[in-house]
């Protein structure tokens, strides 16, 4: 979990006041064979054979603002960037025979939460309240081009965000929360507010050219369930 929260207040005949706390997390994570490996294919047998790659990001930025004043001004911002890429595989021209399943998967959850709480009061008084909240991650489960891959049961190439492969995970998603009470002026009062929030991941499972799956046991399931409440 990442998490990052400001305060701040202004008292005076001139208030002023500002807050911009920035919350950034991206960056690789990833799980990959190089190419042509050969598994199973000298003596005795390879049970099951798995390649996976995990990320998990909740980051959560909040602002609380006062200012107070004869003329009361007040800035307040929260940005939350969730940009990771999530990669799981196996490399080009690959031979493996195995007496189990195989599994590729790449799974990314999280979610990403800005904040913003403004309250300026006085004579003239203005408020500015700007949140924004961007869940993208890339996520991608891949086997590569002209590999040969049988398996005594299940094959599995799966990439998945926010999701379980059966439903939904709860918590996750984007949330922007900008709120700028009204102010407390006699003469010149306004408020501004403007809450962004993306939810856009980026999801894809792939099998590549040449490539043959056999299992001779089970299923063979190349998926890519995800989710952007």
């Amino acid at each position: 979990n990442q998490e990052i929260s400001t305060n701040q207040s202004q008292v005076g005949a001139g208030a002023l006041g500002a807050s911009f706390p920035r919350l950034a997390s991206g960056g690789p994570t990833v799980a990959e064979t190089g190419d042509a490996i050969r598994v199973g294919q000298g003596a005795g047998t390879v049970g099951s054979f798995t390649v996976t790659a995990q990320s998990t990001v909740d980051a959560d930025a909040t602002t609380y603002a006062l200012s107070a004043g004869a003329v009361a001004v007040s800035a307040n911002f929260a940005f939350v960037d969730v940009t990771p890429t999530v990669r799981a595989g196996i490399g080009d021209n690959g031979l493996l025979t195995l007496a189990g399943n195989a599994d590729v998967r790449a799974t990314s959850s999280g979610d990403a939460a800005s904040q913003v709480y403004t309250l300026s009061s006085g004579v003239g008084s203005m408020g500015a309240s700007i949140a924004s909240a961007t869940l993208s991650p890339e996520v991608d489960a891949l086997v590569g081009v002209g590999t040969a891959m049988a398996a005594a049961g299940y094959i599995r190439v799966q990439s998945r965000h926010n999701h379980n492969g059966s439903e939904v995970l709860s918590g996750g998603g984007a949330l922007a929360v900008a709120n700028a009470p009204t102010n407390v002026g006699i003469g010149l009062a306004g408020n501004g507010t403007v809450p962004t929030a993306e939810a856009n991941a980026d999801v894809s499972a792939i099998v590549g050219a040449g490539s043959t799956l056999t299992a001779s046991g089970g299923e063979i399931a190349v998926t890519a369930p995800s989710s952007n409440l």
